[in-house]
């Protein structure tokens, strides 16, 4: 499954408050790959990380109020290794969004693992 695919519909949601502006705009940072990585704050590590599948997990320079959602390096280790690892982080709670829906950059990526886990998306590549 591409990157792409992915955050269409993040980029979709982003760009919706003009509909047609917004929707062409989106359509253009999909085309250009130019895809938003989700703003993950590591409480443990007290620094930002951007992550996305093109690009794997870079430290960024955000500041906590910026990022999308926090969390510990542990729950992030245990969403990464295991397909199931998204799934139990909703469960369990063990994430805290700093912003309202800030969850949703990160699940869509862990939604693919989710995917694979249920034995749909067997062409992406287990994250």
């Amino acid at each position: 499954m591409s990157a792409v695919k992915l955050n269409a519909a993040y980029q979709l949601r982003r760009h919706s408050r003009r509909r047609l502006w917004g929707r062409l705009r989106a359509m253009m940072e999909i085309a250009l790959l130019r895809i938003r990585p989700a703003r993950i704050w590591l409480t443990d590590h007290k620094r930002s990380f951007d992550y996305c599948l093109l690009r794997h997990m870079e430290p960024a320079g955000y500041s906590r109020e910026d990022c999308d959602v926090e969390m510990s390096s542990e729950a992030l280790l245990f969403a990464f290794r295991f397909l199931w690892g998204g799934e139990t982080l909703m469960i369990n709670g063990r994430f805290r969004e700093v912003a309202e829906g800030g969850s949703r950059p990160l699940f869509e990526y862990l939604g693919i693992a989710c995917e694979m886990n249920k034995g749909h998306g067997a062409e992406a590549r287990p994250i």
